[in-house]
């Protein structure tokens, strides 16, 4: 049995005793059985940053997977592990002559007579397995490349042969798909390149091209010793938009294969994804610290393309709408598509509980929902900045002229709002992401627009309710207590009820119903923020806020000053529990709101629901914990389980 997670030394001796038992000498006669075996110990003994031979294939095709994995990986293996390169040629061109030699009956290495059964069973061309060996050839005399143009070519032979044979396993051979499938083999690829320069340079080689280095003021001593500068982060960082561009461009390839195969087509492009967004988290730094993907990421990614496979076959009009945008490259422009970026590296930042529910829904809804939450963000961290409350409200309603200028122009030129007259009261520039600090930049939130404005368009969001959400962050920089529950519901209507109707806009099923049941929806919005009033009363009181009605202070006896120490008198736990009895009310009030949304929409919806009403529990079990500063929330495990519940369950065991 072959051993996982080796050191490089002892991999290597592990390959040299496999060489030396089924090499070019090998006197060893093997059964079709031990073959198949061998390939699937030797697919499971390989810890990769992307699935190969997903649980989740049809089980007749389950082990194909892991024969082809086996030639790749052993193919690889001869290249890298002897540390000659004549001598690794030797063996790949006797690795080649076997693999072309028909079926004698000699004793033939157990991968190729596996591999053989699938290359029969599936009727497979040999030409892409022969052209990874012509890569792995490369390898070995090819350490720099001039240009772009260059590295493509290796690409075409080091990675896309992979995809292709793929493709003919799943009989979806066609013009466009071939040429997806190169882009997605071809991004992950560049991602690979990007995750190892370090281990690539400590064997010589250096596969970003020269063409590149020049223009970043880059040299050959800074990449092979390995020197963590600022010329090679920013070459770094280009280098991984481009592989996210490719990956980005292959990805529609999971609508032209047979269902089956979509999660793991998914899962390999969110894998280079996640690599990509792990070298960025890094600040482009893959010399002092290899970029890896953990398991809850993992988690994460197989949860959400189990979501994506759960989702509705394409109908064929729609397949054949796809195809023909495909076919005519048809994209939308790069002032949308990098709006839409910087909208969900803010929702990444954000480091919200919401973020993992955006992955049950679509990819149009997701991307206006992240739109919609990058501008939620923003309008809360202007209202919570460390600036007087005067420069805040005054951020607020520029701002506010900004949203509607961009997204209803028509009305914009009828109002008229307040502006700061003091150019260094604009703490923010274009594209900035740290919103919690004043830098005296200009308040200019130019990424942001083309992708608002297109959510507010296409899924006809009245932007008063936008508007909304900026009038009740303006509250809180004026903030004072509630005198009773009109005051509080007032205040929530516009920090919370708001946002879920601009939601329910985003997420209803449009060709069911035109109404949207404005109550429920505010119902479900004044619970949420309950629940998050009840969560936060320790951590508002430092601050010096209180967001429960006075008049329920003076029904309980609870005294306000007693109240901002952290150190409440009076009857002060029935009043949290009369207010978390009110939410519970309001969430059952709320749930009709889930019959109007699209089908994944209804999976979000239930999600965050049953989310927020099941911390209640928690919070009232734990009424002494809400003074300290722990915030409290469910278990990792708990989270996990919910959503893997709502990705994978029927929807009619969702909605009861």
């Amino acid at each position: 049995m072959l051993k996982s997670n080796l050191s490089t030394t002892s991999k290597k001796l592990v390959f040299t005793d496999e060489l030396a038992r089924f090499g070019p000498d090998q006197t060893e006669a093997i059964t079709p059985e031990q073959a198949l075996a061998y390939c699937s110990r030797w697919a499971a003994s390989h810890s990769e940053n992307f699935v190969v031979a997903s649980v989740l294939l049809p089980r007749r095709l389950r082990q194909d997977f892991h024969n082809i994995y086996a030639y790749c990986r052993w193919s690889d293996d001869l290249a890298d592990m002897p540390d000659n390169p004549q001598q690794s040629l030797l063996l790949l061109d006797w690795w080649q002559e076997a693999l072309e030699r028909p079926p004698s009956g000699q004793p033939c290495h157990p991968i190729l007579i596996a591999l053989q059964q699938t290359i029969q069973r599936h009727n497979l061309k040999l030409e892409p397995f022969v052209d990874l060996l012509h890569a792995f050839r490369q390898d070995q005399h090819v350490r720099r490349y001039a240009n772009d143009e260059q590295l493509l070519e290796y690409c075409q032979h080091s990675a896309n042969p992979v995809g292709r044979i793929l493709l003919q396993l799943a009989r979806a051979v066609t013009p466009v798909s071939l040429r997806l499938s190169d882009a997605v083999c071809t991004g992950l690829q560049l991602a690979n390149f990007c995750q190892d320069m370090s281990r690539d340079a400590q064997q010589g080689r250096i596969y970003f091209p020269q063409s590149r280095w020049l223009e970043h003021g880059v040299d050959e001593a800074m990449l092979l010793g390995r020197q963590v500068t600022p010329e090679l982060r920013s070459a770094l960082a280009q280098w991984v938009s481009t592989a996210r561009r490719s990956l980005l461009e292959g990805w529609p390839l999971i609508e032209l294969v047979p269902h089956w195969m979509r999660t793991d087509v998914d899962l390999f492009v969110r894998g280079g994804l996640a690599i990509l967004q792990a070298i960025e988290a890094q600040q482009c730094d893959v010399w002092t610290t290899r970029p890896q993907i953990g398991k809850w990421t993992q988690a994460k990614l197989l949860t959400t393309s189990l979501v994506s496979r759960n989702a509705a076959p394409w109908s064929e009009s729609v397949k054949q709408k796809r195809l023909a945008q495909l076919n005519h490259h048809e994209p939308e422009s790069a002032e949308l598509r990098a709006s839409r970026r910087w909208c969900a590296q803010i929702c990444r930042q954000s480091k919200s509980s919401f973020l993992a529910s955006f992955a049950l829904l679509d990819s149009a809804r997701r991307q206006a929902t992240c739109a919609l939450y990058a501008f939620a963000r923003i309008t809360d961290d202007l209202g919570d900045n460390a600036g007087p409350a005067t420069l805040r409200a005054a951020q607020l309603q520029e701002l506010r002229a900004q949203l509607w200028q961009h997204c209803d122009a028509q009305i914009a030129t009828s109002l008229s709002f307040p502006q700061p007259t003091d150019p260094e009261h604009r703490p923010f520039e274009n594209g900035a992401t740290n919103l919690s600090t004043l830098d005296h930049r200009p308040l200019d939130f130019t990424s942001l627009w083309p992708a608002l404005s297109n959510c507010v368009q296409r899924y006809q969001i009245p932007v008063q309710l936008l508007d909304d959400i900026i009038a009740g962050v303006s509250m809180d920089v004026q903030h004072r207590q509630p005198t009773d529950w009109n005051e509080l519901r007032h205040y929530c209507y516009h920090v919370a009820a708001a946002v879920g109707l601009a939601c329910t806009h985003i997420w209803r099923n449009a060709e069911r119903t035109s109404e949207i049941p404005t109550q429920a929806a505010c119902d479900c919005g004044f619970a949420f923020q309950l629940t998050n009033i009840l969560r936060d009363i320790g951590e508002d009181a430092r601050a010096g806020r209180i967001y429960i009605p006075q008049a329920m202070f003076d029904e309980y006896s609870v005294d306000r000053d007693a109240w901002l120490t952290c150190q409440p008198s009076g009857n002060w736990q029935a009043m949290l529990e009369e207010i978390a009895e009110h939410a519970n009310k309001l969430y059952l009030a709320g749930w009709p709101t889930i019959h109007i949304l699209s089908p994944r929409s209804r999976r979000m919806f239930s999600l965050i629901w049953h989310s927020y009403r099941e911390l209640l529990p928690t919070l009232m079990t734990n009424k002494e914990l809400l003074w300290t500063t722990q915030k409290l929330q469910l278990h990792k495990t708990q989270r996990l389980g919910m959503l893997t519940t709502h990705a994978l369950a029927p929807l009619r065991m969702l909605i009861r």
